[in-house]
């Protein structure tokens, strides 16, 4: 996620240095700037110009409702470019390799909600089963 500026704006690409958030911000301060913090297709067309190397490459392969929605790229943007602390994904494995048991979540917002997904996740991995659907 390196940010380079070209004419004062920030590139996103997606691999080291600018973080998936920093970048949505930019896009919105940017969009306030020009006076279209309300429109949804430029923000996203603004955004799909910021893009480079491997983030376009991923903005390329996306559909186009969501090449053209704000509001989907935004969020397409956090689900593919988000990387956890490496404190973070250090306790959540730890965690997992304590608890061998079944998963229930019991959790009551959004934060609790993806620990216990990621921890899903992980454990998945760790038994080979990243691919596997159930049964």
């Amino acid at each position: 996620m390196d940010s380079d500026n070209v004419g004062g704006d920030t590139v996103f690409s997606g691999n080291g240095g600018l973080t998936c958030h920093q970048f949505i911000r930019a896009v919105r301060e940017r969009a306030i700037e020009a006076g279209h913090q309300r429109n949804d297709e430029w923000m996203a067309d603004y955004a799909s110009i910021r893009l480079e190397g491997e983030a376009l490459k991923w903005f390329e392969s996306l559909d186009d409702e969501t090449q053209i929605s704000w509001k989907l790229l935004r969020r397409a943007i956090i689900i593919s470019h988000y990387e956890e602390p490496a404190y973070e994904e250090e306790a959540t494995l730890n965690r997992a390799k304590r608890e061998r048991s079944a998963f229930t979540f019991t959790g009551k917002d959004k934060s609790e909600c993806q620990t216990f997904v990621r921890e899903l996740r992980m454990r998945a991995y760790e038994q080979g089963r990243e691919n596997d659907s159930g049964g």
